[in-house]
Parts: structure tokens; sequence; C-alpha cells
């Protein structure tokens, strides 16, 4: 028998999708197969007609049991999905699709989306590490520029420790420090310190927070979700200013790469790099500079009039 449920990321699960949903809204789950095997599945939330592919996410997407679908394959699973969906009353499909760097799956449902009409509702810039590409640490540092490893190795000398968040104080502690780098860019943290603490309860240690440790003072911290087994986005993370000298947000992102080589993680997505479609220049260098790969965070809508 198939595994139906070894194949759907974290924000696509029934589990993440109860802890969002609200009154008047519902769970889609559609699942291909093809005689006995299990070809992937789409799913979501419903609300007023629509069903939303990555609700409340930072993406969703097609979930194919193999990482290397064809595209035929993907065109009958969204077919034959659109056809379920429309039983059901659903007038639109959003799915929230996942950057390029997540694999050939992605442009794959990108062609299919376009060629069957779906707009484009939003587009965002969005950069990811790809741990997959390095071996060691020091293939890692040895890809970047002279000044980056300049940086991380100023930082490191510094004796920063990297240490996961363990009690509720160290939670709470990181959690304030992320929300304050949000409110220092101008924005708020969109998730409540209730809210990640159920989703680490429901999850485990899928939900992680990474710390780095300067002195005994909290120097900077990283809310990461296990979102397949070797895929990882980061959904938060931020430096405190008074350790901003000490490179901290470049030593936390070369232990995200150490520690995923360790753990075979084969991307990091590290988020957006825009808003509302202006971009964040300073951002995007960045996390140019520290290896990230440039994919774009499409919206699609599929009218099923």
């Amino acid at each position: 028998m198939p595994d139906y449920q070894a194949h759907i990321i974290l924000f696509n699960d029934e589990r993440y999708h109860r802890c969002n949903l609200r009154s008047g809204q519902r769970l889609f789950r559609h699942d291909h197969l093809v005689g006995n095997s299990l070809i992937g599945t789409l799913s979501g939330v419903v609300e007023d007609e629509v069903l939303d592919c990555g609700y409340r996410a930072p993406f969703g997407g097609i979930d194919c049991t193999r990482r290397r679908e064809s595209a035929g394959a993907v065109l009958d699973l969204l077919r034959a999905a659109s056809t379920h969906a429309r039983a059901e009353g659903i007038r639109d499909i959003r799915i929230r699709a996942r950057p390029g760097y997540f694999g050939p799956n992605e442009f794959a449902a990108e062609f299919v989306l376009l060629n069957l009409g779906a707009s484009i509702e939003s587009c965002e810039l969005s950069l990811g590490l790809e741990p997959w590409r390095y071996r060691t640490p020091e293939e890692y540092l040895a890809a970047l520029q002279p000044a980056e490893r300049r940086a991380i190795r100023h930082g490191l000398r510094t004796g920063m420790v990297f240490v996961p968040a363990e009690t509720a104080r160290d939670w709470a502690g990181c959690y304030e420090l992320l929300a304050e780098t949000k409110r220092r860019r101008g924005g708020g943290f969109r998730y409540s310190f209730d809210y990640v603490m159920m989703l680490r309860k429901t999850f485990g240690k899928r939900i992680a927070m990474h710390r780095l440790i300067q002195g005994g003072d909290l120097a900077g911290a990283a809310l990461v979700y296990r979102v397949r087994r070797d895929w990882d986005c980061v959904a938060a993370w931020g430096d405190n200013l008074r350790h901003r000298q000490n490179r901290v947000m470049n030593v936390m992102a070369y232990q995200l790469v150490c520690e995923a080589i360790v753990q075979r993680v084969s991307i990091i997505d590290t988020g957006i790099s825009s808003v509302s479609g202006v971009p964040d220049d300073g951002l995007v260098q960045f996390k140019r500079n520290i290896g990230g790969t440039t994919g774009l965070r499409l919206n699609f809508l599929l009218s099923l009039a």
C-alpha cells in the first residue's frame, strides 16, 4: 500500500491546517493514484468556494511522491484534483507555489498551471541555501567570496556558541528577539508566541529554535521548520544589535548550513526578500553573499468555472 503521508510537506499537513483553521473553513485533499501507485497530492483549506493550497504558510505547492515527476503526471494530477474540487463546489484553486530551487517538480507545476490558464496573483523574490552542494563546512566556506569568509571567521573567533532553545524561557527570549527584529524592519511578527509553541507541541523537533550565545547574552536566533525530511524553512531570524559587529547573521547562516550538512538537509529556504513586489536589495545581497540561490515565490489562481 502507498504511504499517504511521507510526501506531504509540513505546510500541507492536516495537523498544520488544524492549527490555523477558523469557523466556516474546511479541509480538502485529493490523492492522485494510477493503479496502485500514488503520484501525489493536492490539499489545502477551503473558504468561500476557494481552495487555498498553502493556507497561512509561506508556500504550499503540489506534493509529488517522486522528486522528479513527469510534467504529464503533474498535469493529470491537477486535472483530476480540479474535477474533485469542482464536485465539492470549489470555484477557484489558489496554489502558493514553492520556488524553483526546491526541484524540477516546481517547474513542472508552473508549466502545467500556466498552460491550464492560471493567473499569477503575486510574485516575490525568494532565496534559498543549497547544502546538498557541499560535503563539508570547509567546502561551503570555499564557495563564498573572500569578504564573506572573513566575516564568518571573524564571528567564529568571538566564541559565539550555537545551541538549541530547550526551556520555555529559552524560547520566550528568542521569540522576543525575533519580534524586535521585525519591529526594526517596520513590520510585525505574524506568529504569536502561543502559536509557535502549539506548533512545537504538535510537530516536536520539526519546529526548532536555534540560538547564538555570546558571553551569556542572546546574540541571535532562528526559528526553523523541518518542512520535509530534507527541506528546512527559516520562518524568522534576527540578531541583537549589541552584537552586530560580530557578524551574527553571517555566523548563523554558516551554523545552519553546517547542521544541514550533518543532517543531510538539501535545501534551506531563507524566505522572501521583497514585499508586495518591492525588493529589499540589502536583504537580497546579504542572502546572495551567504550563498543563496534566487527563486520566485509565485501565487497562482486557477479558475474552475
